[in-house]
């Protein structure tokens, strides 16, 4: 008699344990992108600059904002704009295939720029990155006009990630021209 008690109290403890281990596993499973963005953690890239988990990654949703991901660019190239160091700049884009606004720029050795334009504000603590699509081969003008110059990191791809970066310091109240390559593997400074 002794024994049937030992083995229906190991069959309950073995039970309770059960639903215990299920229990942890349902709490600790639990989507934590709330709490994360109420504690504001961040994390480092490959270049030890502090990113945003929530902002910062090539293809996440960014709201209120024409390309959310590179693969909104289809055929044209996707440029990828992080701004570095600043605390924030004011950014004015012509050359674009997803700018709602019409534009033209030109420089010395440049082609001609013209197609969507755009304006936006990057805010190095919370909002560093954007993304905008312009054509293959195509040459895009960033105009700083504010008076305080700032530091860009300009990747172009052809919808994932791309590995070549370009970091160029855009001087207060001036326009800068880059040109992509026919693939979208490469970015040209032109003047």
């Amino acid at each position: 008699m002794p024994a049937k008690k030992l083995t229906k109290m190991k069959r309950i403890i073995i039970l309770l344990a059960s639903f215990l281990f299920l229990f942890l596993f349902v709490v600790l499973s639990c989507d934590k992108s709330e709490l994360q963005e109420q504690t504001g953690n961040k994390i480092a890239n490959e270049h030890n600059e502090a990113v945003n988990p929530n902002t910062d990654w090539m293809d996440s949703p960014v709201q209120d904002r024409a390309v959310n991901s590179c693969n909104d660019c289809g055929s044209d190239c996707c440029l990828r704009i992080v701004l570095l160091g600043s605390s924030s700049a004011s950014i004015s884009l012509c050359g674009t295939t997803d700018g709602t606004g019409s534009c033209s720029a030109s420089s010395g050795n440049c082609t001609s720029v013209s197609g969507g334009g755009q304006s936006f504000s990057l805010d190095a603590t919370a909002d560093s990155l954007r993304l905008v699509c312009m054509a293959p081969s195509g040459t895009v003008a960033i105009r700083n006009p504010g008076g305080t110059d700032f530091d860009l990191r300009l990747t172009p791809s052809s919808g994932g990630f791309g590995t070549n970066s370009y970091v160029s310091t855009i001087p207060a109240s001036s326009t800068v021209f880059f040109t992509v390559s026919s693939n979208c593997s490469t970015l040209t400074r032109c003047q």
